[in-house]
């Protein structure tokens, strides 16, 4: 049975919101830096769903309902945002050796790959279920090789690629 985008959306809300609900940190870990809140300003967020820290040390993450990557140091202040106007609902990131930043773009079943500084490098995928297509992607890996694994929500399987986004 494949669940609807309407119906992982729905998931995803809930569960962010009992994230969010959780006001303190579990025993015997205490909070170091917290940053963000609601919004659609830089520095805010709607539905974040994934962090990832590059090779720099900054702290990328996909803000899904405002369709963009934002950018912070490691202390939270932020840098930039990029994928504005191209990413949909960006949901799975990933960085990779050289610093380049990946994407699973849930809307758009499509990965997108950013330079450190936001220039879009590379976009691939498709709606579908066959090679190459994506049904709901939802997460992004990238090899020391630079092989790309994709996993799809509603195909249920992962995906090989290379580095420039060709199927294996």
């Amino acid at each position: 049975m494949s669940i609807s985008r309407r119906a992982w959306f729905l998931f995803l809300l809930i569960l962010t919101v009992f994230l969010v609900g959780c006001d303190r940190p579990p025993k015997g870990l205490s909070l170091v830096k917290e940053w963000g809140g609601e919004g659609t300003q830089p520095g805010k967020f709607q539905q974040p769903q994934s962090v990832a820290v590059g090779t720099d040390g900054a702290v990328y993450v996909s803000d899904s309902q405002n369709g963009r990557i934002q950018k912070f140091s490691n202390d939270g202040e932020f840098i930039a945002q990029f994928g504005n106007g191209v990413l949909e609902s960006p949901l799975g990131l990933a960085v990779d050796k050289a610093g380049n930043v990946y994407t699973a773009d849930f809307g758009n079943d499509e990965i997108y790959k950013f330079s450190p500084d936001g220039k879009l490098l590379l976009r691939f995928g498709e709606s579908g279920a066959g090679p190459g297509q994506f049904n709901a992607c939802v997460s992004v890996a990238v090899h020391p090789n630079g092989d790309i694994f994709v996993l799809e929500f509603n195909n249920h399987r992962v995906q090989k690629f290379d580095a420039q986004g060709h199927y294996l």
